[in-house]
């Protein structure tokens, strides 16, 4: 089924993922696919092009893995380029790109160089976004311009050795003394992008001043700068991938935060903390676009060139499955992620549930994409001159367990949640009979059985039969073949050959064309 489309008021309360859960397709959100503006879409193809000239300059990704370190040099050049305010509004010195320039640009910069990525999107996509959504005017005027030119750089600070997927259970503190407006905070973050040389921090604590029965709502956001002192960055961690990108633990040792800095009002951290992290889950699905599309490229570079029994490998058929499937996931994540950002700029308000498809597909395709590329390579794909190897360490963090389980656990609960409120498909699956099912009796029915079409059926025990259509008792794909052709005597007695066994009162099925 459809829905009819949305009218203009009504686009920001609708998110298509939630329809899908409730059975019904937003056509109107999705047809016509969202584009970037014609004039917006002049600003970023200079800002590409431009960024891959000096790239090709001056980004060697093999040196930034082997020296664990970005150059100096390198960020300079992103400061001028503007990388650094691409998502910060105009009138504070930024691009002001809207969520599908962004993602675009962050499709092509982590193309490049995955700690580049980081450190990019460490600053814009989380770092500095809780200041442009939550941050008062004074605030904004105040540290925005210099994030813009990359005068300071942008870190957020959520993370806690005891506090990963669970926020609520952050230690760190903010004390707060009326007689001078200030928090004091202290407490260890852990894990910080960019908190090596960050001037600027999104810290989350626990507001010690406020009664509240769920922690959740004790946690305020913070924004705190490197001059107040009491931040002590630790040493820099030695990582599987991402080697280029700085990841330190980060102490605040009574670090005295004026009450002006609060970002939202006092116990909105967590709320804060979730909507940063959303649209960090979008341009994250962006970074994977481009990878893949990297390693499509690198693939058949390889597949036209090397020749083996006479041919190109490009021309036998299992390395022809591989590109097709690396072709058509990433198309889909393409489609999927461009799709959230332009909802996202047409005023779509909640879409965590977007933004958590995106992150999900995308770094299992990524992850896959750059398995086949490495496969397609053979040999050298295991070789540190390659980039393939490179690759697969770089992108092994997106896919860690406890990210992906917690995101799709709260993807699941929350939609089936949502679409229970509303949607005439969201109930589970009956197993009894009632009036509401084609009118049949109540009483209580036997496990519904996959007809083969010979007569003769088995139980179905696959997990793609659940749940069943409220309407009628469909009837599952066959899984097993019927071993023999039942005489005529036992066709309609046999209670296997049913959907449902009938009730006492009602009459028994006699021809086989009662039931098939």
């Amino acid at each position: 089924m459809s829905t009819p489309a949305p009218s203009h008021a009504d686009e920001a309360a609708i998110s298509p993922v939630r329809a899908l859960f409730g059975g019904a397709v937003a056509e109107g959100l999705v047809f016509p696919y969202p584009e970037i503006a014609a004039e917006e879409r002049e600003t970023v193809s200079a800002f590409l092009e431009s960024f891959r000239d000096f790239a090709r300059d001056q980004i060697d990704p093999g040196a930034i893995d082997r020296e664990h370190h970005v150059p100096d040099k390198v960020v300079k050049g992103l400061a001028d380029l503007g990388a650094f305010g691409m998502n910060i509004p105009e009138a504070y010195g930024g691009y002001g790109f809207s969520a599908s320039a962004y993602c675009r640009a962050t499709e092509e910069i982590a193309r490049t160089d995955a700690s580049i990525g980081i450190l990019v999107g460490g600053h814009q996509s989380i770092g500095l976004k809780g200041l442009i959504l939550f941050g008062t005017e004074e605030q904004k005027r105040k540290w925005l311009p210099r994030l813009a030119t990359g005068e300071m750089i942008a870190a957020f600070a959520l993370t806690e050795p005891e506090a990963g997927s669970d926020a609520a259970s952050i230690r760190t503190t903010a004390d707060y003394d009326a007689a001078t407006d200030t928090f004091t905070l202290n407490g260890n973050k852990h894990w910080i992008s960019n908190g090596g040389f960050a001037q600027f921090f999104t810290v989350f604590a626990k507001d010690t001043k406020l009664e509240a029965k769920d922690e959740h709502r004790r946690i305020t956001a913070f924004a705190v700068t490197k001059d107040l002192g009491g931040i002590v960055p630790g040493k820099e961690e030695r990582k599987l991938g991402l080697k280029g990108s700085s990841t330190v633990p980060v102490e605040f040792q009574n670090v005295r935060v004026p009450a002006s800095h609060v970002l939202g009002e006092r116990g909105q951290g967590f709320k804060i903390a979730v909507e940063i992290l959303n649209t960090g889950r979008t341009s994250l699905g962006a970074g994977c676009v481009g990878g893949s599309k990297e390693m499509i490229r690198r693939a058949a570079e390889q597949a036209t060139q090397r020749r083996q029994f006479g041919t190109r490998i490009a021309d036998f058929e299992m390395i022809r499955g591989k590109f097709a499937r690396m072709v058509t996931s990433t198309y889909a994540l393409e489609s999927m992620v461009y799709l959230t950002a332009g909802l996202v700029d047409r005023g779509l308000m909640d879409y965590s549930l977007e933004g958590a498809c995106c992150k999900v597909f995308g770094t299992e395709s990524v992850w896959q994409n750059i398995n086949d590329a490495l496969q397609i390579a053979g040999g050298n794909g295991f070789m540190e001159e390659y980039p393939y190897e490179r690759a697969l360490r770089d992108s092994r963090v997106t896919r860690l367990e406890s990210w992906e389980t917690m995101r799709r656990a709260r993807s699941r609960a929350t939609s089936l949640r949502r679409s229970s409120r509303g949607s005439r498909h969201s109930s589970p699956p009956r197993r009894r009979s009632s009036p509401s099912m084609g009118g049949r009796s109540a009483a209580p029915s036997r496990p519904c059985f996959a007809s083969t079409g010979r007569g003769s059926s088995r139980r179905n025990t696959s997990r793609s039969a659940w749940p069943m259509p409220p309407s009628t008792c469909t009837r599952p794909w066959p899984r097993f073949r019927a071993r023999r052709r039942p005489s005529p005597g036992e066709v309609g007695t046999n209670p296997m050959q049913s959907c449902e066994s009938p009730s006492p009162s009602s009459p028994t099925p006699s021809t086989a064309s009662s039931r098939t």
